[in-house]
């Protein structure tokens, strides 16, 4: 279980939330999902905004003014199952 006292902020946390329940995490803490976030927010006064443009591709250019690395450079163009988690930075949740 992920801990109740904690706020995770989290893009896209329906299929975050899915994933981590098929492996038997519960996330009971508080959410800050910013996929959603982005649609409710950054919208005309007519129509929110698409789920297209919510992504973090392309959020982070238009907000941040920066550009995400690519999945090849961050991976080094491994598979998920290739990586060495320990060589990674993790938050404690």
């Amino acid at each position: 279980m992920l801990n109740e006292n904690k706020t995770v902020v989290i893009h896209n946390a329906v299929f975050e939330s899915s994933f981590f329940y098929a492996l038997g995490v519960v996330m009971k803490c508080k959410v800050y999902d910013t996929m959603a976030a982005a649609q409710l927010t950054l919208k005309t006064n007519m129509e929110f905004r698409s789920l297209a443009d919510s992504g973090l591709k392309k959020l982070v250019p238009e907000l941040l003014k920066a550009e995400l690395p690519t999945f090849e450079s961050v991976t080094e163009d491994k598979f998920f199952d290739e990586l060495n988690l320990e060589n990674f930075e993790t938050g404690q949740v």
